[in-house]
Order: C-alpha cells, then sequence, then structure tokens
C-alpha cells in the first residue's frame, strides 16, 4: 500500500483515512460493516488519482466483539485502461457501425432508385418491343401473340374471328411527294380513326409500313365483316388534315376468317394479305375475303413458285425478239427480247404470271441477269452476219436496279460479249417511283455512264409525274399499247399519243409505239412524227431462228 501511494509509513501511520479516500462516505459504509465491493479512487502523495477495487472485512473478538475494520483494495489502474479502451473501441466501432449503416441506407437508397429506373427501362424495353414507334399501337409481334391467344381461346370455345389486312394505297406517293415527315403524320391519324371505329373486343396493330392488321373477335357474320370492313374503308376516305394540304387516300383490305383459312397464326396472316393483294388488284379502295379460289390460286402460285427456281436449271426459259421498225424507212432498227418460259407439263407460261412470281421471289435478279447476258449475245451474232448497228432493248426489273449489283453486271456482260453500249437499251417502267427515286437516279446515271441508253415503257399508266422526265436519266419514251388501241376509236387516246409525242421530241427523247396492230395505227403514228413502231402489223414475237 504505502509503494502504491508513495508514502512512508512515518507519514501515513496515524492519519486521518480521508487523507488517501477522497470519497469518505464511501468508507463510512465499509465502517457499518457492509462488506460490498465497489470501485472508487485513492489519492496517492503527489495527488494521482489510483481506481482501486475495495472491499472490507470487520475484526472481532474472542468474545465476538467488533474490534475494527479492515479495508483490502487491489489496484485497478491497467484493468481501468483495457476497459477505457474497451469502451473506446466499442464507441468507435458503433459510430463505424452507424456511419456503415448510413452508408448502407444511402446505397440502399441510391439501390432502390437504380432498380426502379432499370423496370422503368425494362417496362419502356417491353413496350419498345411490343409497340410501334411512331403510332404507339401495338405491333406485329404483338399482334401475332394477341392472335395466337385468339386461337387457343377460339379451339376451347369453338367459336370464330376474322383478321383484316389493311394496306393503304398509293401511300408510297404521298412520301415521295410531300415528304416523310408528313406520311408519318398521316400514318398516325390513319391509326387514330382505326382505333375510335373500332370494338372494345378488337385488337389493332401496325405491321409495316402502311399496313395494318385488325383482330375482329367473336364473329361468324359475313355481314358483320364485311360492315366492319366497308366502316374502315369510310372513315379512310375521309380527307386528312395535313399541315394547309387536305390530303386523301383509300384503303385495300384482305379478310381471313378462323377457321376456315387458317387454324395457325402464318396462315391466317398470309391468306388475308393475298386477299388484300386481290382486291388491289380489283381496283384498290375495296375489300376481298380469301375464299376457296383464292386459297387454290395461291397452292398453285406456289407450285409455279417452287418450279420457276428449277426453270433456269432446266433449260426451260426462253428469249423471243420484237422487231423495232422506223416508221419512215421501214427498216428493222432494234429488237426488244421478251422472256418466255416453256414449261415442262404446263406448256409455255404467260410472263403476266410468272414475271411477277419472279419479282415476288426475289428470282428476278438472277433471271434478269441471264436475259441481259443471252440478248447482248444472240444480238451481236446478228450484227456480224447482217445489221451491224441493230440494238437491242432488255426490260429491267426494279428489283435488279436496287440489287445494287446492276452497274457492274451490265459493265461485265458488255465486256463479255463485246457488243457496243450505245446498242444496248435498258427499259424501266414507272413502277421505279415505289421505290427511291434518288437512289434509283443515282443507279440510272452511272448505267448511263457506260454509253448504254435508257428508255421509259408503258409511259403514263402507272405513277406518271412530268418531273421525273427531268430527274430521270431518260434516252426514249415508249408509248403503251393501251393508248394505241384507242387510235381511230377514242379522241382522248389519240391526244396523249399526240401529247406524248410533242413532249418527247421538245425534250429530246427518242419515240416509240408498242403494239401497232393495223395500218391505220402506223399511219396515225408515222403523221405524229412517231420514230419507231412495234407490234403485230410488222412482226409478232419470235423465236431468235
Amino acid at each position: 500500500a504505502l509503494q502504491l501511494l508513495g508514502y512512508e509509513e512515518i507519514e501515513i501511520k496515524n492519519k486521518f483515512v480521508s487523507l488517501v479516500f477522497p470519497n469518505i462516505e464511501d468508507i463510512y459504509k465499509l465502517d457499518m460493516g457492509n462488506n460490498n465491493s465497489f470501485e472508487t479512487d485513492m489519492i496517492s502523495k503527489n495527488n494521482d488519482k489510483i481506481p482501486v477495487l475495495i472491499s472490507s472485512s470487520v475484526l472481532l473478538d474472542n468474545c465476538g466483539d467488533k474490534l475494527g475494520t479492515v479495508l483490502i483494495f487491489q489496484n485497478i489502474f491497467e484493468i481501468k485502461q483495457i476497459q477505457n479502451k474497451l469502451k473506446e473501441n466499442n464507441d468507435n466501432l458503433e459510430k463505424r457501425v452507424q456511419e456503415r449503416t448510413c452508408e448502407l441506407s444511402t446505397v440502399n437508397m441510391q439501390l432502390a432508385k437504380q432498380i426502379n429506373e432499370v423496370l422503368a427501362k425494362d417496362d419502356e424495353i417491353i413496350k419498345l418491343a411490343y409497340s410501334d414507334y411512331l403510332t404507339g399501337l401495338p405491333n406485329r409481334r404483338s399482334f401475332y401473340y394477341k392472335l395466337n391467344q385468339a386461337i387457343l381461346e377460339a379451339k376451347l370455345k369453338e367459336n370464330s374471328f376474322a383478321i383484316l389486312f389493311l394496306d393503304l394505297d398509293g401511300f408510297k406517293l404521298i412520301n415521295d411527294t410531300m415528304g416523310h415527315a408528313k406520311g408519318d403524320k398521316l400514318l398516325k391519324k390513319v391509326a387514330d380513326r382505326l382505333v375510335d371505329i373500332l370494338g372494345e373486343s378488337d385488337f389493332i396493330a401496325r405491321v409495316g409500313g402502311d399496313e395494318f392488321l385488325i383482330l375482329i373477335n367473336n364473329t361468324t357474320s359475313e355481314q358483320y365483316i364485311n360492315k366492319n370492313c366497308e366502316n374502315v374503308i369510310n372513315i379512310i376516305k375521309e380527307p386528312f388534315q395535313i399541315s394547309k394540304n387536305e390530303i386523301y387516300i383509300t384503303t385495300s383490305i384482305g379478310v381471313s376468317i378462323y377457321p376456315e383459312d387458317g387454324e395457325e397464326v402464318e396462315e391466317l396472316v398470309k391468306n388475308a394479305d393475298i386477299a388484300m393483294y386481290n382486291a388491289k388488284e380489283s381496283g384498290k379502295g375495296t375489300f376481298v375475303l380469301c375464299n376457296s379460289l383464292i386459297k387454290n390460286n395461291l397452292d398453285e402460285l406456289m407450285k409455279l413458285t417452287n418450279d420457276l427456281y428449277r426453270a433456269l436449271e432446266n433449260n426451260e426459259l426462253e428469249l423471243y425478239y420484237q422487231p423495232q421498225v422506223n416508221t419512215i424507212t421501214g427498216e428493222v432498227v432494234g429488237l426488244e427480247a421478251l422472256l418466255r418460259w416453256n414449261h415442262q407439263s404446263l406448256g409455255l407460261v404467260s410472263p403476266n404470271v410468272f414475271i411477277p412470281i419472279a419479282e415476288k421471289s426475289g428470282l428476278i435478279v438472277k433471271i434478269g441477269e441471264w436475259v441481259l447476258r443471252e440478248a447482248c449475245i444472240q444480238v451481236k451474232i446478228w450484227q456480224k452476219l447482217y445489221i451491224p448497228k441493230l440494238s437491242i432493248g432488255v426490260n429491267l426489273s426494279v428489283n435488279q436496279i436496287i440489287s445494287h449489283e446492276i452497274v457492274n453486271q451490265v459493265s461485265q456482260i458488255l465486256v463479255e460479249t463485246g457488243l457496243n453500249p450505245k446498242n444496248l437499251e435498258l427499259e424501266i417502267t414507272e413502277n421505279i417511283l415505289m421505290k427511291d427515286l434518288n437512289y434509283i437516279v443515282d443507279i440510272l446515271k452511272k448505267i448511263r455512264n457506260l454509253n448504254v441508253r435508257i428508255a421509259i415503257d408503258d409511259f403514263g399508266t402507272d405513277y406518271s409525274s412530268l418531273s421525273y422526265l427531268k430527274e430521270l436519266p431518260l434516252d426514249r419514251i415508249k408509248i403503251p399499247k393501251c393508248f394505241i388501241d384507242g387510235i381511230d376509236k377514242n379522241i382522248a387516246d389519240e391526244s396523249i399519243i399526240s401529247t406524248i409525242i410533242i413532249l418527247g421530241k421538245k425534250l429530246s427523247l427518242g419515240l416509240i409505239a408498242e403494239g401497232v396492230e393495223t395500218d391505220s395505227q402506223f399511219q396515225f403514228l408515222k403523221a405524229q412524227m412517231c420514230d419507231e413502231i412495234q407490234g403485230f402489223y410488222y412482226y409478232k414475237p419470235m423465236r431468235s431462228e
């Protein structure tokens, strides 16, 4: 104790206990016989506080009387240091836990925000995946999903429904003449009108540029379907106000009915699509329900398509040539190469039948290359034998032009055959306006740079526009047979022919009339100073032999 407190015995003996115990009240408690231990401080000689654990023990004499109280204390300075350190560590830990808790809370809040953002983006992605970006309508994927559900439900309930396939007539022309921005506005307004007239259980989607599909639920009545189609046609006929312009447009509709026209999604849509094309061929602005005749024709079409793929390999394709005659001299100055198909079992298949098949299947590109090469080879032979400057005209499909290969093909074939480019004339039709006109013009200019001539076929029968006469790099206009047939019969046809010839002369373009069959037709064209004619009046299309 003396060593702990720093006293000598003489300095502390017989002193009041308060000398070393500042909290004397605690000592009094002990002196009263309370044996509880507790912590207190003792004061050393140099006034340092020393933490101690103190307890007491009462001394008794032989008679059991109290002699006094012995105080027992233990230095707990190191223990207190450890306790303080532990407390400090604990406080620091609690602080760190609190800070970490705050950090985690913040992170959790940020994470929750990020999760919400991701979920929102997922919702947006799902919306984009199943919605049309322009009109906000469901898209093709969404429609196919809905149609599949309708098929499953119809099988369970043994009921029926109809699909309407809509295509806007001449929409491409609106895009080209008024611009894509106004075309987009028109599509939005069309979508809004269609939504307004639909029933609550019906479902509409935009599935292509100007194509829409409508699901008419729970119907077996042809009369009800017809009424819906008429409502759609009539609502589209109403003029659309786009900016300050009134735009008039029509729609053609094809209809397929479950289960008569198919029990699968693709089959139902395909049959509705085919019926729609029948509606367009019937004059546009009308509707056609799919029927057994259409489906039978489709089967025949599929068979012909498959056979056409093998026609080149089987040497079934052949070129006929129709001479083109100078109206003044009567001399043959050129030929038009015309494709024929000698089917192994069906015989001669009309070009009006198989050319559209080749166009739709994409075979026209390969077939067109074959036609071009064969025609150039043949005319080169005739040039050596008979007419050195004989020219050859070959029809060029729009699909060939947009195939990105046509310029190289023409150049390569001219090199292979040795034909003078000035003796080759490529004929295009007005339906090129249905494609990207700027791209078409660019390709035709590249062909023209090869010194190959360009002619416009069936002028004035399709998407006529005087503006494209100055856009396209043309050398010649071909006046179609439908106008020639009106000579001596229809003053309007004669006036149109005269106007085309005058227009061609003013633009320094050559002129040739097709389908000339009578002397009166020939004399009229000669009087109007048409340069050349071709037709049965002189020659039918013939084999090369």
